[in-house]
């Protein structure tokens, strides 16, 4: 999660740029790659210790996936839009990210390093 989260501040740091369009499109597929890495592992337990029984363990993982499965699809959408010239529809999907970041985050629990 932290490689994606570097990735995705290096990005949004110069997203409008269309003179870095090959530059940002990296950090797209570098945050795509630790997406999917992060989105084949198991919740942490420290998130999943404050469900109260099996079945809320279960949604929480059910929720972390499906959260992820949604940061990978805007993370297409973000590559598109720079391919097709369009940094300002970019832009876009990269705070639709950050804003699901925060509410994931907030709703399972997670405590930010930042």
């Amino acid at each position: 999660m932290k490689g994606m989260d570097r990735s995705l501040k290096q990005l949004s740091e110069q997203i409008a740029d269309n003179a870095k369009v090959a530059e940002n499109l990296l950090f797209v597929n570098e945050a795509q790659r630790f997406c999917v890495a992060a989105k084949g592992q198991p919740v942490p337990e420290d998130v999943l210790s404050q469900a109260k029984d099996e079945t809320a363990r279960k949604e929480v993982s059910r929720t972390f996936h499906r959260d992820l499965i949604a940061v990978l699809k805007k993370l297409v959408e973000i590559e598109e839009h720079l391919l097709d010239g369009k940094p300002d529809a970019a832009e876009t999907s990269l705070k639709a990210i950050q804003r699901l970041r925060e509410e994931s985050h907030k709703a399972m629990g997670v405590k930010d390093d930042h």
